[in-house]
């Protein structure tokens, strides 16, 4: 509906969808986010005290990603397959995404605590800081790209800040099945609960569509 929903209302025989632009009725809802994002919206009554504890067993994490974009695929002349992981400092790792030959170019992450140091650096000295790591690995071509695009994910207002939330209670250890059984009319599905693929838009999907068969079978049980 190109609103965010701020409001779930449970109600008997349905649930009440309330945003800033108004509100939706309907039977079910199925709630796909990420289990710190979703543990943040506001439900009334509140979740079940199990389901809330579920939900927050999980932490958003932190992510800076880079596509740096080249002429020609100068690592591959040297030899090079254009991975590299950054011992000092740690949390940071490029590799090559060219889609073909034509189009060269190298994917950097910076995560965790570096992210969010890095983040206060401002666009040009971050452009700056990478650049100067991928010349000491890969050599003074890798200064000379066409093209940086930065997308700070951080504190991205649907993510939390990192492509998939982080485990920080390991001994939640039924915390999923809570999650996945939800609290009817209102169902949960996201890509960190995924039996394949977890973490990734492949998950998700894969989330997706059982969650929407477990709702379409309390429709229709035949």
């Amino acid at each position: 509906m190109n609103t965010p929903v701020r409001t779930i209302e449970r109600r008997l025989g349905g649930i009440r969808l309330a945003s800033t632009t108004g509100s939706i009725t309907a039977r079910m809802a199925l709630i796909a986010m990420p289990p710190m994002m979703a543990s943040k919206l506001d439900f009334a009554p509140a979740l079940p005290v199990a389901l809330e504890k579920a939900l927050g067993v999980w932490q958003s994490g932190a992510v800076i990603k880079m596509q740096v974009r080249y002429p020609t695929a100068f690592w591959r002349a040297k030899g090079l397959s254009g991975m590299v992981m950054w011992r000092d400092p740690p949390a940071l790792f490029a590799c090559d995404v060219s889609k073909d030959g034509g189009h060269p170019a190298l994917v950097v992450f910076v995560g965790g605590p570096l992210a969010l140091r890095w983040r206060e650096l401002g666009d040009a000295a971050l452009r700056a800081e990478v650049t100067a790591r991928l010349k000491e690995a890969l050599g003074t071509d890798a200064g000379s790209f066409t093209d940086f695009s930065c997308r700070d994910w951080t504190d991205d207002r649907w993510s939390g800040g990192g492509y998939s939330d982080l485990i920080i209670d390991t001994s939640a250890t039924d915390a999923e099945q809570t999650i996945l059984a939800g609290a009817p009319p209102v169902y949960f599905a996201s890509s960190e609960l995924s039996p394949s693929f977890p973490g990734y838009v492949e998950g998700a999907i894969v989330a997706g569509r059982i969650a929407a068969q477990k709702i379409l079978s309390e429709f229709n049980p035949q």
